[in-house]
């Protein structure tokens, strides 16, 4: 079983410290894999092709997630994260990145899934939203912390840095692992992980609507942050302004989720999620449509910032609702599947985002994101109260 302070703050506490550690790359990330290709569609088209790894991962590794301790998956999967990122910081191979980044794909996926359950593992389905709006919370303070730290070390020493200053907040996680020996509850299986497995967990859970619906709602924050974190990035750097105005806009779009989510988790545990995802979606939709007549990269960076008000009221209940949907028993079965709707509608941001660039003004990409975000808004509506 989970240790009784796994239960308060030691889970919290390392996602806070995964979450730095994947702002401080995010900053550099688009400008990393630019770096190779010195193409803004191509730099989509790339993490679009990465982000599929992951989507087929997430699919078809969850009986490995079923088959061992999750607990010894998620330390696994943070070692080697910690190795790649020195890899990376090392290589100015192209095929080395390439290589690297789709294992990292990997890995993240099953480190995803693994912490996934082991932080529904630690509360009771009642207050299920409290609990991931409590991780949420403490992972955007990382979301906050590391954007500027990553624009400020980017800016004075260059990209590559980055990628040791990331490692190095793995390792605290590795110390908070062993030091508190962190374990998952004794459920899973003894059933090898096998291929007809993953195919007939895919199978059940997308012929389910109930699913689909849950899998839409969710996958839409995905695509909305898919378009910010891989293209913003681009076009910040190349209105002339410096590295360290990326780290404070992620700084910023962060900023509203660490005061908003715990509090927005509590109440939806009471309430239902619908209003929630409604009012979100809503505000998403209606602050990217004014992106879109944005007259400066400044003035679109105020506008992004104060929109992300709406994101508060989504990620953390998007969990939420799946797991108060779930039966107990199937959520590690199903909790892969359901996963693959961030990497899968991350993915579609970086290929759609692209082909938006490649054919329009750049600004058509903040008016596709705000009829993506009206979509989701309508099927929004369509979930019950409670």
């Amino acid at each position: 079983m989970l240790k009784k302070g796994a239960k308060s703050l030691e889970l919290p506490f390392v996602a806070l410290l995964l979450a730095t550690s994947a702002a401080v790359i995010s900053t550099i990330w688009s400008l990393y894999i630019n770096s190779f290709v010195n193409n803004m569609p191509l730099v989509g088209i790339i993490d679009g092709f990465l982000t599929i790894i992951m989507i087929f991962s997430l699919l078809f590794l969850t009986p490995v997630i079923e088959r061992y301790p999750e607990s010894k998956i998620f330390m696994f999967c943070i070692f080697w994260t910690l190795i790649s990122y020195i890899l990376l910081y090392f290589t100015n191979s192209f095929f080395v990145f390439l290589v690297v980044a789709a294992l990292l794909m990997i890995t993240k996926a099953l480190r995803v899934e693994s912490f996934g359950i082991l932080i529904r593992d630690s509360t009771r389905i009642s207050k299920i939203g409290k609990t991931e709006g409590l991780k949420y919370s403490f992972s955007n303070i990382g979301w906050v912390i590391g954007p500027l730290l990553g624009g400020l070390i980017a800016a004075k020493f260059g990209i590559k840095p980055i990628f040791l200053v990331s490692a190095l907040f793995l390792i605290f996680v590795l110390f908070i692992l062993i030091k508190f020996k962190i374990k998952d509850t004794n459920h899973y299986t003894k059933n090898p992980a096998t291929l007809r497995g993953s195919l007939k967990n895919v199978k059940d859970f997308f012929s389910n609507k109930k699913f689909i619906k849950i899998y839409s709602i969710a996958g839409g924050m995905s695509f909305y942050w898919s378009i910010l974190y891989i293209y913003l990035p681009l076009f910040i750097v190349d209105k002339g302004l410096p590295v360290s105005w990326v780290g404070l806009f992620l700084f910023g779009i962060s900023l509203p989720l660490i005061f908003l989510e715990y509090p927005v988790g509590k109440i939806a545990d009471k309430t239902g999620f619908k209003i929630f995802f409604v009012l979100g979606y809503g505000i998403l939709a209606l602050f990217s449509l004014i992106a879109f007549f944005a007259q400066s990269i400044y003035s679109l960076i105020l506008i992004l910032v104060i929109g992300s008000i709406g994101a508060a009221f989504l990620e953390g209940n998007r969990e939420s609702h799946f797991f108060k949907t779930i039966k107990k028993s199937e959520e590690e079965k199903f909790y892969g599947p359901y996963m693959t709707t961030t990497a899968v509608f991350y993915s579609l941001g970086g290929f759609v985002g692209a082909a938006v660039i490649s054919i329009l003004p750049r600004n058509y990409i903040f008016l596709m994101l705000s009829l993506a975000m009206l979509a989701a808004f309508l099927v929004s509506l369509t979930v019950k109260e409670k």
